[in-house]
């Protein structure tokens, strides 16, 4: 065995202990208030939540007290407690905390409360932190930062024997992209500019005023110096929107109240009645702010444009606040994604042939997506872009049967041809148009070649009505299991509920796994006219695991230690020994990937077993061997081999059938041979 595997196995039992305690204390007083104050089964998972949360704070608190953990390099053999320690902090934090540590799970302007609990120096204004930030302890965040949407700030970086913590600091009034990430011992200026889709390596200095971009991340000019530097908030803007966010709050409040008063609901049926109403005059609201001052396409300045600058900004914070959910977060099924786009303003077809809307859509009403598009995994399509004092709002078109890849981000006046294909982890930066089926790719995105000839993938009639009698039987069958519990005994809505939802994720697993058995998937390439019978059962598998089971398979909603098990349930080849580190990565086609002991996947990394081209389908195996590391929004491509002890850097595109040999270090779009790995000791 190596030292990694022991080293981690070894880890293991502070981890196990820990939380035995945690449990424990959280049982303890829920019998304890359940004796003085008796509590109904809703009220009771609410209350354990909270103390179990509360609880975990506490004790990571009290670890960073005793024991901080300082900026620094660790290896596991010198320094075997400063590892413990953070492994430790970061499995409670990611197990226990997930829902707002990992997965953001809160709107932003809560968020960076949740970060100052952790111990992030955080600075006061109005700061959006629209993505997670890991470490917090070792982060500091002054006036009126901006972080964009999915950027991840990194101040560790562990390759199973050494530890790295290295402190950021982000100065007052910076702006980190959409999509970047910034690793340990980084600093930026004030009034600094970190453009989309950029890596910010480790050891990198920013200067106050500068412009920087790319992969990895490299000075790109300055923004202009201002005596007093214009902010994006101010006290106006705060009264406007804490006006308006009171309005829907209060409204909201009053239907729910009126529901309690004349239908005697309960807690559970109340809280789903509130935010009910909370997204319906969200929507409401932002559809008076479109209708009665209607945006147009320009640039404007916070200076003299404020009252443009200001209406977008409400419509943001509204719909980042009320609908983070489905707005920024996309935690609905893309079926549903679909239609909540259109309502926001979107200009896409809803009954006809439109494949996927499987992606982020910010800025609805200036997006245009023709029939038979495909908006990958995780694609973000971004209207708008923030330079310095200025906003820029700009349509993105994106045309008949075009292909976004997943891990895409287009940004505002992008408009991408018939046909069209991104390739996934691509940067279509600002004004760019891809002509009609051409294959673009790369950061910024290039010219690769052309497109196939043949037209994207339709759905067949045989697809839909085949589809639509699975999940008709899968929906029933959950139902019956709600009615079979009530006959015995009498359960309340919220036990309904939960009832419903574990008989649909069961009845759904069980219907995958009858999928796989009946029809064993091969490799390879194949086109729907000559293999109907593969893609019928690929479609229909995907559905169910898109649409059923999007929380656990596609935003990778569940704690790191059973994310392990679904995936095993899904078909991956995953050992049981060991911890796998699998922080909010998502596994496509699951049945077609191996992941061996120890193996580290970054967080928001993508796995990949599929591509499509046209009518053309790629099914091949993805290996991910003993100990390798794929870093933080790192793309694997279908058929890559990844070696022992290999380290994929983050933020970079492992090409289709790519080998990567063991102990290599590996980086870039595409990823390229960067280095070699100290070889470790063999104990």
């Amino acid at each position: 065995m190596s030292v990694n595997s022991k080293s981690i196995d070894r880890g293991f039992g502070p981890i196990f202990l820990v939380e035995l305690l945690l449990i424990s204390f959280t049982a303890g007083a829920i019998c304890l208030i359940h004796q003085i104050y008796p509590l109904d089964a809703f009220k009771m998972a609410l209350v354990s939540y909270t103390l179990f949360s509360v609880g975990t704070l506490i004790v990571l608190k009290l670890m960073l007290m005793r024991t901080p953990l300082l900026p620094g390099r660790y290896t596991v053999k010198e320094h075997p407690k400063v590892r413990r320690l953070w492994q430790v902090f970061n499995f409670l934090a990611m197990n226990n905390l997930f829902f707002h540590y990992q997965n953001g799970l809160l709107p932003p302007p809560v968020r960076k409360f949740f970060s100052r609990a952790l111990g992030a120096k955080i600075g006061p204004g109005l700061i959006s932190i629209a993505g997670p930030i890991l470490d917090p302890y070792l982060i500091t965040l002054g006036e009126d930062t901006m972080l964009g949407q999915d950027s991840i700030l990194k101040p560790s970086a562990y390759d199973g024997h050494t530890l790295v913590l290295g402190a950021i600091h982000i100065g007052e009034g910076s702006v980190i992209g959409a999509r970047s990430v910034v690793m340990p011992d980084v600093v930026i200026g004030k009034n600094a500019l970190v453009k989309a889709m950029s890596f910010v390596a480790a050891g990198t200095q920013i200067a106050d005023n500068e412009i920087w971009g790319g992969i990895p991340a490299r000075k790109m000019g300055d923004s202009p110096v201002e005596e007093t530097p214009t902010r994006f908030t101010d006290s106006a803007y705060m009264v406007l929107c804490g006006v308006t966010q009171t309005f829907v709050l209060g409204v909201s409040g009053v239907l729910t109240w009126a529901g309690v008063l004349f239908w005697h609901w309960d807690l559970f049926l109340a809280l789903v009645a509130f935010y009910i109403c909370q997204c319906l005059i969200a929507l409401l609201v932002l559809t008076a702010v479109r209708l009665v001052f209607p945006f147009k396409e320009g640039i404007y300045s916070y200076r003299t444009d404020k009252w443009i600058c200001y209406r977008w900004n409400l419509f943001a914070f509204i719909g980042i606040t009320n609908l983070f959910l489905h707005y920024q977060r996309d935690f609905t099924p893309p079926v549903i994604r679909r239609f909540f786009s259109w309502v926001m303003g979107a200009r896409l077809p809803l009954l006809t042939n439109f494949v996927s809307a499987g992606g982020i859509v910010f800025d609805p009403f200036f997006v245009d997506i023709e029939q038979g598009a495909v908006i990958g995994n995780e694609a973000l399509l971004l209207p708008h872009a923030i330079a310095v004092d200025k906003l820029y709002l700009k349509r993105v078109r994106v045309g008949q049967g075009a292909t976004i890849g997943d891990r895409c981000l287009v940004m505002s006046g992008a408009q991408i041809g018939r046909g069209a294909v991104i390739e996934p982890l691509s940067l279509v930066t600002s004004n760019t148009h891809v002509p009609d089926g051409e294959i673009w790719g790369g950061v910024p995105a290039r010219k690769k070649g052309d497109g196939p000839p043949e037209s994207s993938t339709p759905l067949r009639s045989i697809d839909i009505v085949g589809t639509l009698f699975t999940e008709a039987l899968i929906l029933t069958g959950s139902i019956q299991a709600v009615w079979m519990v009530n006959v015995v005994y009498r359960i309340s809505p919220f036990l309904d509920v939960v009832v419903f939802y574990c008989a649909w994720v069961m009845l759904t697993l069980i219907v995958a796994k009858l999928i796989r058995t009946v029809y064993k998937f091969p490799e390879g390439e194949f086109l729907q006219h000559e293999r109907p019978v593969l893609f019928f059962f690929w479609k229909l598998h995907a559905f169910l695991c898109v649409t059923n089971l999007f929380i656990h398979y596609q935003n990778a909603l569940l704690p790191p230690s059973m994310r392990k098990m679904f995936l095993a349930l899904l078909g991956t080849n995953v050992t049981f020994r060991g911890i796998n580190s699998m922080a909010a990565a998502v596994v496509a086609d699951p049945y077609f990937v191996t992941i061996g002991l120890n193996a580290l996947l970054g967080h928001e990394s993508l796995i990949l077993t599929l591509s499509m081209r046209g009518e053309r389908l790629t099914l091949k195996r993805v290996r991910i061997a003993e100990g390798a590391v794929i870093g933080e929004r790192a793309v694997v491509m279908p058929g890559a081999d990844i070696g022992e002890y290999a380290e994929i850097l983050p933020l970079s595109l492992v090409e289709e059938n790519t080998k990567v040999p063991a102990h290599e270090i590996w980086g870039g779009i595409p990823a390229k041979k960067l280095g070699d790995k100290n070889l470790l000791e063999r104990s």
